[in-house]
């Protein structure tokens, strides 16, 4: 599996766990809507001592196709990443409901206070990435049109460099951007070069903290380690983020 998605999260005044393990008791005692699901730690991935990799154990069936779904005894099995910084963290799983399962029906019983979603100020990162000696371009974007004309109410892009587009440039004001795409402009001091589409997309990102990408190898990783603390550093996230926290993910 090399594609995943999921959501940055954060504890507004805590530390984040260093481990999000989930035993079968910490779930079921007590209450009356049971979940019968396990979470359990399988090592680092790519490298990194902050990237782990999780095997999620449960009853509940994600995926259409019986072959996607790994049976393991009476309950199914699933992968799931964790990126793990100083107040906040990067929750990846193969699909966006897996991340929200685990999410709002796992770790809010077993981590207190709460992980929320955070919010990513799209608006700041691509007006960041229109000037010219950004390191970032957007090749993708997704929004709400705000204009005038009543029977135009969404509208999607795509290109090579979005913002450097004159059209996109200017009719920015007529559109709510929701979603994004964000690739290199340069890398190691030098222009990238576009290949096949879609194949130097870093991450597609959601102003409510969604994140998808394709984690094939080490780099792909880095590069995505990168992007989310560039966003950090700049402050484009939800207010109640601790600004002290280290940008490390």
């Amino acid at each position: 599996m090399t594609f995943y998605s999921g959501f940055l999260i954060g504890l507004p005044d805590s530390e984040t766990p260093a481990d999000l393990s989930i035993k079968p008791d910490q779930i079921s005692k007590g209450d009356r809507n049971q979940i019968h699901a396990t979470m359990e730690r399988d090592g680092n991935i790519f490298g990194f001592k902050h990237w782990h990799r999780y095997k999620l154990l449960t009853e509940r069936e994600f995926f259409d196709n019986p072959e996607r779904n790994v049976r393991i005894g009476s309950l199914l099995q699933y992968e799931v990443l964790t990126v793990m910084g100083d107040g906040k963290a990067l929750l990846l799983a193969e699909t966006k409901d897996i991340a929200n399962y685990v999410i709002d029906e796992l770790l809010r019983r077993t981590v207190f206070p709460n992980f929320r979603r955070i919010e990513i100020i799209l608006d700041d990162l691509i007006d960041s990435c229109s000037k010219p000696d950004s390191d970032y371009l957007i090749t993708i974007l997704h929004g709400s049109y705000a204009g005038n004309d009543a029977d135009l109410k969404r509208a999607s892009f795509y290109g090579a460099d979005l913002t450097g587009s004159k059209l996109v440039r200017e009719n920015r004001k007529l559109f709510n951007f929701y979603t994004c795409g964000v690739e290199r402009r340069v890398l190691d001091g030098l222009p990238t070069i576009s290949g096949r589409e879609g194949e130097s997309l870093i991450a597609r990102l959601g102003n409510d903290g969604f994140v998808s990408a394709t984690l094939s190898n080490r780099n792909r990783a880095l590069e995505l380690g990168k992007l989310i603390n560039y966003i950090a550093s700049n402050r484009w996230l939800s207010s109640w983020v601790k600004r002290s926290m280290k940008e490390d993910l």
